[in-house]
């Protein structure tokens, strides 16, 4: 015979208050978001736009793992959008350029999206310089990306 365990009102005070400081967080940086947007433990870097679509799911370490989740506009032209009802499970989504996730797409824990290979072009023998090659990425409505996938821009090797 099953019973229901309810968390103590402390517990909830807490969690209210994390869900606070994820929306704060989020304000703070000037990210567009819709309704119902769902973010915990998110690490933001915002040079660039973000736009997050409705009832969309940002998760960090879900499930007890040891996936951190982060997402990052690195330059004024970046670009990410996410779609409606997204869910980023532990997911890393870095860009330079522009980056198009779809609408009621799943990113597993662990799953890294980058627009670029993070390396800057050797420009000479002793001296590098300048942005790594980047391309734009767009994941497409319904996609579902498991496990530990890395997915970089086309020509990036």
């Amino acid at each position: 015979m099953g019973f229901l365990v309810r968390p103590l009102p402390e517990v909830r005070v807490v969690c209210g208050l994390l869900a606070l400081l994820g929306r704060l967080k989020f304000l703070a940086y000037c990210v567009r978001f819709g309704h119902g947007r769902k973010a915990s433990g998110v690490g933001v870097l915002k040079v660039g736009g973000i736009t997050i679509g409705d009832d969309v799911s940002v998760r960090a370490r879900p499930q007890g793992t040891n996936y951190a989740r982060s997402l990052r506009a690195y330059y004024p032209e970046s670009k990410i959008e996410i779609g409606d009802r997204a869910l980023l499970n532990g997911a890393v989504i870095h860009c330079n350029f522009h980056l198009r996730i779809g609408r009621d797409v799943w990113l597993r824990p662990g799953v890294i999206v980058c627009d670029n290979d993070s390396r800057p072009p050797v420009l000479s023998i002793d001296r590098r310089d300048g942005r790594p090659p980047e391309a734009p990425v767009a994941i497409e409505d319904g996609a579902w990306i498991g496990m530990r996938c890395t997915i970089l821009s086309h020509g990036v090797s």
